[in-house]
């Protein structure tokens, strides 16, 4: 199975806590992967969500918070999704709820 290009998005800045992709293509069947990075001063971010434009169920791959103790504290979460196909085209928006 060939790999697409993959579609990135940064929200920076205070209160960014929700960002959308661009639209992207996907082939029906394909397992579509996408990693949410928050970075919070204080205390670690909350786990984030996932959702996009077809309804796809999302399900959490991985979780990794860090601290190091010092500002600023951590999350990367990443999820996967199967593309049942519906639609050629999907945008992904991640929040850290």
């Amino acid at each position: 199975m060939a790999m697409s290009a993959p579609s990135k998005l940064t929200g920076n800045g205070a209160g960014s806590t929700t960002v959308t992709t661009a639209s992207f293509s996907g082939t029906a069947g394909s397992v579509m992967f996408a990693w949410v990075g928050c970075s919070r001063n204080t205390s670690i971010p909350l786990k984030p969500t996932i959702s996009d434009s077809n309804g796809l169920v999302w399900t959490e791959v991985a979780d990794v918070p860090y601290s190091s103790g010092v500002d600023p504290r951590m999350r990367l979460t990443v999820f996967s999704a199967i593309n049942d196909g519906s639609s050629k085209t999907v945008t992904v928006t991640g929040s850290d709820s």
